[in-house]
């Protein structure tokens, strides 16, 4: 499976980024818009499991929150490896301006 791999710059130190992140998988998840459809997200310290499903194509991977960094590591299935690089792109303009 190809694999969405990206890090997001963050400002906050990692006990604030996580809260901060889990307000906004909850804000996500409660919202289920553009595409988004059935977002669950569990966390363990500073890791999210996530999964869902965007625009009909099921992902899942994790979310890891370190001091002024959001490491993202999403698996799509071989049929979205064309949507890759805007998958990337739609998280981190979802993402970047959430975690200020």
């Amino acid at each position: 499976m190809p694999d969405v791999e990206l890090e997001i710059a963050n400002p906050l130190p990692m006990v604030a980024a996580v809260r901060k992140l889990d307000q906004v998988l909850a804000a996500a998840k409660q919202d289920q818009g553009g595409g988004l459809n059935g977002l669950g997200f569990d966390r363990q310290g500073n890791v999210f499991a996530v999964s869902g499903t965007v625009k009909g194509i099921g992902v899942s991977g994790r979310i890891t929150v370190l001091d002024q960094l959001v490491k993202v590591n999403l698996s799509l299935p071989m049929a979205a490896y064309a949507y890759r690089g805007a998958a990337e792109k739609m998280i981190r303009e979802y993402l970047e301006p959430r975690l200020i």
